[in-house]
């Protein structure tokens, strides 16, 4: 069970094991004696304070697994490392600088007037200089061309706003690359995505109406030769997921 509270200029964390006897009472007791003898009423931690990151969403008593609290507690960073958030990802690599429609598309979502999650954004990371200069074939990772990476990424807390920000990314993704079926494609301007920025949509008809599977967005021409590894290394295809190399077709 995990608990933040702040009074005035204090900061208070309380971590008591929920599957102790009358472990909400002793929470409870705790919590009542915030601030006695000077006054002031405990409430939610609504900003930075020493280590701990603003932590509003644990104004109320939450049970948590036992690892989540822990690295919950272990970091300053509260986007990238509360284990509690809900998140979604999508990337793309870029050859060239952007076409009017692409800047169109997000000018268009990232100033929308019903989404107001300060947790959204579009992010630019550069490329070049070693990075491209090793062979796209040396490695799983092709994308030995590009300019920059993009990440799209989006936290939130509470499950019922899935539907909200879900389909913020999917929304604004799409019509970026309206003109190429909905995904980075490779060609002059872009050059598939990040691999590390698992993606299911990359692999469902409804979102990516190219050409292009999901595996060549991530792997282009190295995917056979990763077949032949997989077939040596887990024939039986034990190790998968939605996004795992598959073995080779017999």
């Amino acid at each position: 069970m995990l608990n933040h509270r702040s009074a005035g200029q204090v900061g208070l964390l309380a971590l008591v094991d929920a599957t102790a006897p009358d472990a909400e009472q002793i929470l409870a007791d705790h919590l009542k004696h915030i601030g006695y003898g000077i006054g002031v009423e405990h409430g939610a931690l609504t900003r930075h304070m020493g280590d701990l990151p603003a932590l509003p969403q644990f104004a109320a008593p939450r049970r948590l697994p036992w690892l989540q609290a822990v690295r919950l507690l272990g970091t300053t960073n509260s986007v990238l490392n509360d284990p509690t958030l809900r998140a979604e990802y999508k990337s793309s690599f870029m050859r060239a600088a952007f076409p009017d429609s692409h800047l169109d598309a997000l000018y268009k979502h990232l100033t929308r007037d019903d989404i107001d999650n300060p947790d959204i954004s579009v992010q630019l990371t550069s490329y070049g200089g070693r990075i491209n200069a090793v062979d796209p074939a040396a490695t799983a990772a092709p994308h030995r061309d590009a300019a920059f990476k993009m990440l799209w990424q989006v936290f939130w807390n509470d499950p019922a706003d899935d539907d909200r920000y879900i389909p913020w990314a999917r929304d604004c993704y799409r019509e970026v690359y309206a003109d190429t079926g909905g995904v980075p494609v490779p060609n002059e301007v872009t050059d598939g995505c990040y691999v590390n920025y698992p993606d299911i949509d990359l692999g469902d008809p409804r979102f990516n109406t190219s050409s292009t599977p999901w595996h060549t967005l991530y792997y282009e021409d190295n995917y056979p030769r990763l077949q032949r590894v997989k077939a040596k290394w887990d024939p039986r295809n034990v190790f998968r997921h939605s996004q795992s190399v598959q073995p080779p077709a017999a």
